[in-house]
Parts: C-alpha cells; structure tokens; sequence
C-alpha cells in the first residue's frame, strides 16, 4: 500500500518492477462497464505515466476481465443472498411507512435505516420519486436542491431504486407503491411490467444470451403499446451486461427537451454461466404514466434462483 499522488506512485512502481519496456494489463483505462465505456481514468493522470513510462505497452484487459468477475464464488453468492434479503425487508418497511400525508422524507429514511441497522451501505443514493406522473428517476430533487420534499397523497405512485451493498456485493430492488386510488395507466403499466418479468424469469438460464433474456422481456411493451425509460434486466457486482436502455420514448419527452435519444444496451452477446448475478427490473409506462418492479436472481443451469417478492409487484396502500 502506497499513499500520495497516484500517477507519480504507479510510474514508481512500474520502474521497481522492472516493467518499464514491460506489456502491463490496466483495467478501466481504456475500457470499461455500460456506464463508462472509456474508462474513469484521470486524462492528466494518464498522460503523466505514458509521459513516464514511454516503452511501456498498456493492454485493456476489461472484457476479459469482467467475463471472470460476473460468475460469482460461493461466498459472494451468500454475500448477493444476504443483501437480498434485506432489500426484501426494506421494501417491507418502505410498504409500511407509505400512506397520504406521509413526506418523502419520511419514507427515505426509513428505508436507509432498515440498510444501516443491518450492516449494509448503499452504491447510489436511494432513489425516490412520488407523483401522479412523475418520470424522475435518480436520487430525489430535494438532495440536489433546495426545495421542500413531496408530500405524498391519494393517486400517488411512489417509486424507489434500492442499491445496497454488503462486502462488495450489490443488490438492487425496485418497490412501487400505488397510493389509494391511481389512474387507470398505473394498473395497465403494472400488469405489463409484470408480464415482462415474468417472461424473465421463463428465459434466464445458463447457455442463453444476455440479449435473448432482454429481447423475452421487452415482448410484452411492444404488444401492449408501452414505452419504457430504464432498462430491463442487467448484471450486477459488476453492472456492466445491460438490456437497451430506452424504447418508444414518450412525445412529451421528446418536445420538453431538444436532444433526446434512446440508448441502446452492451453485452447482449454475452453468454450466461451458472453463477452470475441478475436484477430484473422490468418498467413499463403509457404516456407519462409509469410502473418500475423487479429484484434479484441468480443464474443457474436449468433456470435462475429468485431471491425477492415483494418488489416484484405494484403494492397498494389504501
């Protein structure tokens, strides 16, 4: 273990190794999972060790890499059970404390709490959004500015991403909670949504394609007329195997903002092996009307091991 600036301490490191006219595998440089595809590098960083290091050759070994990181040892699969299962406790709690007149606020901390008093951290900011209509996705609007947190009520959806974490290993869950007496396009969006995890479930198996689980799973938007705005199904620890994005963008997004593009998904090739970690997160929407469920699996030879229920349906509070 080396501490200072890092740029200066890897040259210093290559140069003890011997390796300076050395070949020398990098991971996430120039390469790497669906969100970074170009790696998260530091550019001045980077050009300070080739600067440094000029008869070095650097290798990107990420793909290779990542095909040995998705299948998961034993211990992290107990790890993946484990924080499983508090994602299942958490959105138990998340059902309990949602009623009209309760704040956001109210039902964040909750939630974080059933985490923390477990012993889990968190990979993100807990994702939560209540409306009627409310496409937002990502933490909510009051961590990022200054305004008052929502106060839910009756016809609310309320919509959260939990992205736990326990020695390393992610899980995820994404609960929906209808709230009293919601528009029709909730109930229409929910049975889609959980058609389509269903269709999940019947294809991930060892032997299939990333893309043959995503391609089952988006069969029932397109025969309902449906959109969705995240993606389906992808790989967790790491979440690098992602199902495309977006599909039949909504008109209202697409005259709200100028440069808006649907995004495809990576990995869709890839072949899946016993061991893996998957979240299905089926979402479906009519207009600007959405439902997001799913949970987590595990990939095994005839099938896949489902690990959650509650957040595998619409909820309802009355």
């Amino acid at each position: 273990m080396r501490f200072g600036p890092r740029g200066a301490l890897m040259v210093q490191a290559v140069k003890e190794k011997g390796l300076a006219r050395g070949r020398i595998g990098t991971l996430g440089i120039l390469g790497g999972p669906n969100l970074l595809p170009y790696g998260w590098t530091p550019q001045p960083m980077w050009t300070q060790i080739q600067r440094e290091l000029p008869d070095a050759t650097f290798v990107e070994l990420w793909d290779e890499f990542a095909a040995i990181w998705l299948v998961k040892s034993s211990e992290e699969l107990a790890l993946y059970r484990y924080v499983s299962q508090l994602s299942e406790q958490a959105c138990k709690v998340m059902l309990d404390v949602t009623r009209p007149g309760v704040s956001e606020t109210e039902v964040f901390s909750a939630v974080m709490h059933e985490f923390h008093r477990n012993g889990a951290g968190m990979a993100h900011d807990l994702f939560l959004h209540s409306g009627p209509e409310n496409l937002s996705w990502d933490a909510p609007r009051w961590l990022y500015r200054a305004q008052r947190p929502r106060v839910i009520q009756d016809g609310d959806v309320v919509m959260s991403e939990m992205m736990p974490v326990v020695g390393g290993i992610e899980a995820q869950a994404q609960m929906c909670i209808a709230v009293g007496d919601v528009a029709e396009d909730f109930l229409r969006a929910a049975a889609v949504a959980r058609e389509s995890y269903e269709a999940g479930l019947r294809t991930l198996r060892a032997g299939v394609t990333f893309g043959e689980v995503a391609e089952a799973m988006q069969a029932p938007l397109r025969r309902a007329g449906a959109w969705h705005l995240t993606p389906h199904v992808h790989s967790v620890s790491p979440l690098t195997l992602v199902s495309p994005v977006t599909e039949g963008l909504d008109r209202s997004i697409k005259d709200m903002f100028k440069h808006v593009q649907e995004l495809g998904g990576s990995g869709l090739d890839v072949e899946l092996k016993a061991g893996m970690l998957i979240q299905l997160e089926p979402n479906a929407a009519f207009g600007r009307r959405q439902v997001n469920i799913g949970g987590n699996v595990i990939v095994t030879e005839s099938g896949c091991e489902e690990l959650n229920d509650i957040p595998t349906h619409l909820r309802f509070v009355k």
